[in-house]
Order: structure tokens, then C-alpha cells, then sequence
């Protein structure tokens, strides 16, 4: 296990070798936390209000940060997010599905698979519906990392008004391995070796002197940084298990796809 940093030797350019499972993860999810690196959020196909790719779908990350990218995904990547996190069913969007029938109480992804198992034209304007520029549901596709639970070994999240879930801290990793290397976080080693443990994950690092007061409205407890995450006080979030793991009642194989 490596113990410092090294770029010349420690540090992958090909992979996010940091997990769980090492010493430095919980000042790892800070530093990613405060430095927003897991934020993303999906468009609608073909961009929005722009001409993106339509090889799939376009996720955002980390906007606004150095570690700011594009990524492309499958449709079924998105519908994991929409309807593992977000647990919308149709009547949540009845204006929406009126013009194929009316709404009957079922998840998302049923919904539309069943309005045409064998293409993506229902996803593209569902997705259109809620991503385009103009629509009043476009930040609830923006994920941001809300809190951190110590002892669950979670992370909240939300998304638009009144969404709520959470990712185990293996679900945050195969996230963060996306869009990051150890390479392309070596700004995480450089303050870790510089500062020690805690330097993200407890107050007052570096010897920066802070009000008690401050630092316990900021999610800190006793130095130590503790943000209760949204799921371990019996509130309405839900964990969600990573992509891979998911299961789906139909195949979202297309066929055509929509140009």
C-alpha cells in the first residue's frame, strides 16, 4: 500500500488506485467533497441547447473545478441514475405521458420500455422533456454531494428539490474512478504528505485556528468532520448500489438509434 507521494513512482496515470479500504479514503471523499470533483449532471441526447454527441448521453463533471470533463454513456448507464436514485414514476410527469396514454403508476424505465421496447425514441424525449434548456426539471439531472456518514460508510446526495440518496463509499469510488487517476488528483497527495491525516476530514488543519462554533456549523465535531449523512436518521434517502449491480425487468438493447 503506498504511504506517500511519489509522482515518479506512486502515482497512476491509468487509474484511481486509492479505495476504500486505504488509510487516506476518508480525507479522499472530503477533499473530493469540498472540491466538488463528483458533481455531474446528465442532458438531455444531443446536448442541451447545443450539438453534443448522440453516441449517447452526455455527462458533465465536476463543473467549474480543475477536474471539470465530458463523458458519454449508455442509455442504460442513465436509466440506472434515474431510476435508481430518483425513483420517478410516470404520475410524477403526467403532462408528459398523456400524449401515449395516460399515466399507470409504474417506474420510469418500465413506463417507456413499454411504449416501445424496441427503441430509444421514447428515452430521447423523455430525456428532452426534462433536460432540455427550458425545462423547470433541469437541475434535478445535477447530483451533488450533499454529507458524509462516518458510520454508515455513505455519501448523501441531491438532486433538485426534495431528492434525496446515498452511495456507499464503493459506489462514490467507482464514480470517482471515471473521471480521475491518481495522476489527474495528485493535488490530494501533495496535501495529504504536506498536512498528514485529517487535513480534509477534521478542522483546523494546519493549525488554522477556528471558532468552536464555526466548526460545528460547518459539520464538525469535535475537530473530527462529521456531516450525518440523510439515510441514518430515518430520513427519505436512499442507498443506491453501483451501476453494475443493478438489475433491470427489461433488456435496453436499440436496435436504431435516433440521429
Amino acid at each position: 500500500m503506498r504511504t506517500s507521494y511519489n509522482p515518479d513512482h506512486d502515482l497512476s496515470h491509468s487509474e484511481l488506485t486509492l479505495r476504500p479500504n486505504d488509510p487516506r479514503w476518508l480525507d479522499f471523499v472530503f477533499w473530493s467533497l469540498n472540491n466538488k470533483v463528483n458533481e455531474h449532471q446528465f442532458e438531455a441526447f444531443g446536448g442541451t441547447g447545443w450539438r453534443g454527441p448522440t453516441s449517447g448521453i452526455l455527462f458533465h463533471w465536476a463543473p467549474g473545478s480543475h477536474w471539470e470533463r465530458d463523458t458519454v454513456h449508455s442509455f442504460g448507464f442513465v436509466i440506472g441514475h434515474i431510476v435508481g436514485e430518483h425513483r420517478w414514476t410516470d404520475t410524477m410527469f403526467p403532462d408528459f405521458f398523456e400524449k401515449y396514454g395516460g399515466t399507470y403508476g409504474i417506474n420510469i424505465k418500465d413506463r417507456l420500455v413499454e411504449i416501445d421496447p424496441r427503441s430509444n425514441a421514447p428515452w430521447v424525449a423523455f430525456l428532452d422533456y426534462i433536460g432540455g434548456s427550458g425545462s423547470p426539471y433541469f437541475r434535478y439531472l445535477l447530483h451533488i454531494d450533499a454529507s458524509v456518514d462516518l458510520n454508515l460508510r455513505q455519501i448523501a446526495l441531491t438532486a433538485g428539490q426534495g431528492v434525496a440518496f446515498n452511495y456507499s463509499f464503493d459506489r462514490y469510488y467507482d464514480e470517482l474512478a471515471m473521471i480521475l487517476t491518481d495522476c489527474s488528483a495528485f493535488q490530494f497527495f501533495q496535501m495529504y504528505d504536506r498536512f498528514g491525516p485529517g487535513f480534509a476530514a477534521e478542522g483546523n488543519w494546519a493549525n488554522q485556528p477556528m471558532p468552536e462554533t464555526a466548526l460545528s456549523r460547518i459539520g464538525y465535531a469535535d475537530h473530527l468532520r462529521y456531516a450525518p449523512g440523510m439515510g441514518s436518521g430515518g430520513a427519505a434517502a436512499w442507498n443506491v448500489e453501483p451501476t453494475g449491480r443493478r438489475t433491470l425487468r427489461y433488456p435496453l438493447t436499440f436496435p436504431k438509434q435516433i440521429a
